[in-house]
């Protein structure tokens, strides 16, 4: 069952148009676009949406990387040299 804030917060997401999902007896978060709000008897939730980062390595001479993690880098701070990969969460 959903407690106060987590309802509120999924009645917040769903007049901000968000998707939410409700659990079915199987166990398994399903999309509804006609919630039902019977909160007394099925749990819901904001669908999670997939983590997603970037990631910059600095290769130095000796062959070690630094990593740094962090939001989309501004290019005019990634120098000439630097590996930037944007990556993000897989969810099944």
């Amino acid at each position: 069952m959903n407690t106060i804030n987590e309802i509120i917060e999924i009645l917040q997401a769903y007049q901000r148009n968000e998707e939410i999902e409700w659990e079915s007896s199987r166990g398994i978060w399903e999309i509804t676009t006609t919630p039902l709000w019977n909160f007394g008897m099925v749990r819901y939730r904001i669908k999670p949406q997939p983590y997603e980062y970037w990631l910059v390595s600095y290769p130095d001479n000796l062959g070690d990387n630094d990593q740094k993690f962090n939001i989309k880098p501004d290019k005019s701070l990634v120098y000439d040299g630097a590996i930037v990969r944007h990556m993000r969460e897989v969810m099944e």
